[in-house]
């Protein structure tokens, strides 16, 4: 509940003042890791102040491990990040309908205008942004299983957050189409690397074996198995690609 109440005011979220959906209850006991992990990350995404509740006297491995992930940590003070917003599945109360990544070849800023459509790779049309949640939609459970909420870092790198909100039900096999959800669209001469900020580790692309995405690669990107309430956290890097130099130029 009061996740969603900041989403409905993300707008008034600056640098000296975030809203506050009050202190985290992570390590408290009543939760699972796995929403202990989802609740460390959506209040770090929202940008709200990380205060610990739970007695630190009596903090478990597992909890100091949630708490003192740098990576996550990282988005939350970000100055130049704003608070993220909902993409995908987004909940009644949230009330907002965020524009697509609209930059060719860097992420939205901020003042931009987005489109409804992603721009043209290759000579293709690109993909129709996914228009999915309107202000009057309300989060189905069995259709509207999982959100994706995402913000501009500093560096330019995006930031998503992938969250299931189902009770009971596993969420397998799992592909985001990035390109048509978060409008990630690179340029022929650019990749996309891709890093898991809860294991650390960039994602490798199955296509190729490397750890780097072009654009049909995003369309397909890979997400792991989310148990009820689980979450998945990544960080999108469009790099461009270094020139090959023929060996007539090399000499």
């Amino acid at each position: 509940y009061n996740f969603w109440k900041s989403q409905k005011h993300f707008e008034q979220s600056q640098n000296g003042a975030w809203l506050d959906p009050d202190m985290l209850e992570v390590g408290n006991g009543d939760l699972t890791y796995e929403e202990n992990k989802s609740h460390f990350s959506l209040w770090a995404f929202v940008k709200a102040p990380l205060l610990l509740g739970n007695d630190l006297s009596k903090i478990t491995p597992e909890i100091l491990g949630i708490v003192s992930n740098t990576e996550i940590i990282g988005v939350n003070q970000d100055p130049n990040a704003p608070h993220a917003v909902c993409y995908r599945g987004c909940h009644s109360s949230s009330n907002i309908k965020p524009p697509p990544h609209v930059e060719y070849d860097s992420p939205l800023k901020d003042g931009e205008k987005a489109t409804t459509q992603a721009p043209a790779v290759n000579g293709e049309e690109g993909d129709e942004y996914d228009d999915s949640c309107p202000e009057s939609t309300t989060l189905v459970k069995g259709q509207d299983d999982y959100s994706v909420f995402a913000t501009t870092l500093g560096d330019g790198a995006v930031a998503a957050l992938v969250m299931n909100w189902e009770d009971e039900k596993t969420i397998d096999n799992l592909t985001l189409n990035v390109v048509q959800i978060l409008g990630i669209v690179p340029s022929p001469t650019q990749r996309v690397y891709i890093r898991d900020l809860w294991t650390h580790q960039p994602v490798v692309n199955s296509n190729t074996g490397v750890a780097s995405f072009g654009y049909e690669d995003l369309k397909n990107v890979p997400v792991p198995t989310l148990k009820p309430h689980d979450c998945a956290v990544y960080t999108f890097t469009i790099v461009e690609e270094p020139k090959k130099t023929s060996k007539i130029e090399a000499k």
